[in-house]
């Protein structure tokens, strides 16, 4: 097997979690929906956003470059640094703990969560660290399955409290705080069983002295850009809650949460396998670029169809299947469809700036989302323009940073503008029947929101096959996905 054809299968294998986790949440959706109310949704997402925004930072990084080592000798002494410098920094929050939940408000009752929020800081600090080293091993099965648990437990507990009607806040805090312990589980077993005494054997003060050294570049740049990353991707849930209330946060989150599944099982997917797979052709001093080419135009086939159809029929479907109540989320799901196109694809290409050494643009980059994010959702929450309204002019101001972040490093790896755009424009143009059939049907025959998805369904038809099953699916099964 080649190394496409081993791109491919691992993709497939890593995507694998996701989309079984993603499919089991949202065939859940419709009952979970009528469980719990969107303000106690709201608050376990703030408590869930909080601490993605801590967690994988309390390595300053060092976690990432455990996918770049050379030998298991670099490999087991960064798994050594990692835990090291997440122990300490752990303390420091520990104990300063009190004094900076102080300037949070009462947006969430953090004092009163406190062993929820450090238990779960430390599983889901462990989730972020051992995913990498499986991703250096090549344990994308591991990968895959660690996935399912976290999000599939959260899933279950929800559908069996929500059954049993406990459904106030103490009771999705502590579901919440399960799914996280279970998450790294069998990542856990797994080191601990087959590779803690080659850890023993190999790790050293010195060996931890030198690679804290040869991979300084990783918390000195790549740490700022990253940290700065987690904070703009988490802090809308945090800014609207504050400024719009738990009941609002509640109805984005769910719009949120459900269009990221689709970026968690193809753009982390592709971005974990696509790390491992670039990083050594680089190294090798191999032509990456048809691969990158394939790998863009791939994706943006892959992508654009549901965006495109959310953009179209948000409202509707999320009224059909998860109720009245959140029949909002649907217009916050059609508002933020562009920047979730955007997120998928900037986050596939991400570990580009790692391996080509642009760390210092990755955290140029990620500072100016951060800036932009944190002064539009402030501006417009203090002057409390509507929150659909504030929503969309955030999202595609969004779609536009990142759009040319990712045309930025595109350009580092070797590809020209010209042919960027003609990748992209090829599927969103060969849509254009497709969204042009659909809003006619809207303004001249306004169907009901299941007719409508009906023939949305059949009208997308030709579009599955075209985009996934004879470009994708089909040539994976006979060995041609990514053939350079």
């Amino acid at each position: 097997m080649n190394l496409n054809q081993d791109f491919a299968r691992n993709v497939i294998i890593v995507s694998l979690g996701p989309i079984i986790a993603s499919a089991f949440s949202f065939i859940a959706e419709p009952w979970i929906a009528r469980y719990w109310e969107p303000e106690i949704f709201g608050l376990v997402s703030y408590f869930g956003s909080f601490l993605l925004m801590i967690s994988p930072a309390l390595f300053l990084r060092y976690n990432f470059a455990i996918v770049q080592c050379k030998n298991k000798f670099e490999e087991y002494n960064l798994v050594g640094l990692s835990i090291a410098v997440f122990s300490v920094l752990f303390i420091i929050i520990f104990i300063l703990f009190p004094y900076f939940t102080k300037f949070l408000g009462s947006d969430f009752p953090f004092l009163r969560f406190k062993f929820n929020f450090f238990i779960s800081l430390f599983f889901a600090s462990l989730y972020a660290l051992l995913r990498y080293w499986a991703a250096f091993s090549r344990k994308f099965v591991q990968i895959s399955l660690s996935t399912i648990i976290l999000q599939v437990s959260f899933t279950i507990l929800l559908l069996i409290f929500g059954y049993l009607q406990k459904t106030d806040t103490d009771t999705i805090i502590w579901i919440r705080t399960i799914s996280y312990i279970l998450g790294p589980i069998a990542l856990i077993v797994i080191f601990f069983w087959k590779n803690f005494q080659t850890f023993k054997q190999h790790v050293s003060l010195r060996g931890i002295v030198l690679v804290a050294k040869k991979y300084k570049r990783f918390p000195l740049f790549e740490f700022w850009g990253f940290t700065a990353n987690l904070i703009a991707f988490n802090i809308p849930i945090i800014l609207i809650a504050r400024y719009w209330g738990q009941e609002i946060n509640g109805l984005f989150s769910k719009a949120f949460f459900i269009e990221y599944m689709f970026v968690m099982f193809v753009g982390e997917a592709i971005s974990r396998v696509l790390h491992k797979e670039y990083s050594d052709m680089v190294n090798q001093g191999k032509n990456s670029v048809p691969f990158i080419i394939n790998t863009f135009f791939t994706l943006v086939q892959v992508s654009l169809l549901p965006f495109i159809s959310l953009i179209l029929i948000g409202p509707e479907l999320f009224e059909l299947f998860l109720g009245k109540t959140w029949a909002q989320s649907g217009l916050f799901a059609q508002n933020i469809a562009m920047w979730m196109f955007s997120i998928v694809v900037s986050l596939s290409f991400s570990p580009l700036f790692s391996v080509l050494n642009k760390q210092k643009q990755f955290a140029a980059f990620h500072l100016v989302l951060l800036f932009f994010r944190i002064v539009l959702l402030t501006i417009f929450g203090r002057i409390q323009m509507d929150v659909f309204n504030a929503v969309l002019i955030f999202s595609l101001v969004n779609f536009a940073l990142l759009s040319f972040q990712t045309l930025y490093i595109l350009r580092v790896a070797g590809l020209n503008l010209g042919k960027i755009l003609r990748l992209l424009l090829k599927p969103a143009l060969q849509l254009i029947p497709f969204v042009f059939l659909v809003k006619m049907i809207q303004i001249f025959i306004s169907p009901s929101p299941i007719f409508l998805i009906i023939i949305v369904f059949v009208l997308s038809t030709p579009y599955i096959y075209l985009f996934y099953l004879k470009s994708t699916v089909l040539p994976m099964l006979f060995g041609k996905l990514f053939k350079n």
